[in-house]
């Protein structure tokens, strides 16, 4: 049933990067410290844990050819329509919970981590979320819940029953 809902794989568009940059405009009006940064060009390298428990993330800029570190309290990974595990994570991996199979052990919160709201991910959940994984359609609801755990509290108000239908016998 999975390998036949290919409608549900979606790309990003100039809309969508337009309302992106919108959005975080008008938020700098009332938050002129607001700590958001979208790197552009630039491919992912290596994680590392440091000592105060937050991430250090080793990042190459492809058009300067130049590597840079970026320090985080949280990290988010898109890791694109096909299920792999990135060999950069190998640094951080005895902080990331797994399945049997060596698949991600994601929990409802989309957290993969021992501690349940530091390392998130995002299409890499297929085989516990299920088909709407890869449907970009429902990127705001995934990306509220993680922000929401980041936050530590419900700032994006999430329905919980959106169906009337029940799939079950009770």
């Amino acid at each position: 049933m999975l390998r036949e809902q290919d409608s549900l794989y979606k790309g990003i568009n100039q809309s969508l990067l337009d309302a992106i940059y919108d959005c975080l405009y008008y938020k700098t009006v009332d938050d002129d410290n607001l700590q958001v940064k979208i790197s552009c060009n630039c491919v992912m390298k290596a994680v590392n844990t440091v000592r105060d428990g937050g991430i250090h993330i080793s990042l190459y800029h492809t058009e300067q050819a130049q590597y840079f570190t970026h320090a985080t309290r949280f990290l988010i990974l898109a890791t694109g329509y096909r299920y792999s595990v990135p060999g950069l994570l190998q640094a951080i991996k005895d902080r990331i919970q797994w399945n049997k199979k060596g698949e991600y052990l994601v929990k409802r919160n989309y957290s993969v981590d021992v501690t349940g709201n530091e390392i998130f991910v995002l299409n890499g959940e297929l085989h516990t979320h299920g088909f709407t994984t890869p449907d970009l359609g429902m990127g705001p609801y995934r990306n509220a819940t993680i922000l929401n755990e980041i936050l530590g509290y419900a700032h994006f108000s999430l329905e919980k029953n959106i169906a009337f239908q029940d799939f079950s016998v009770v």
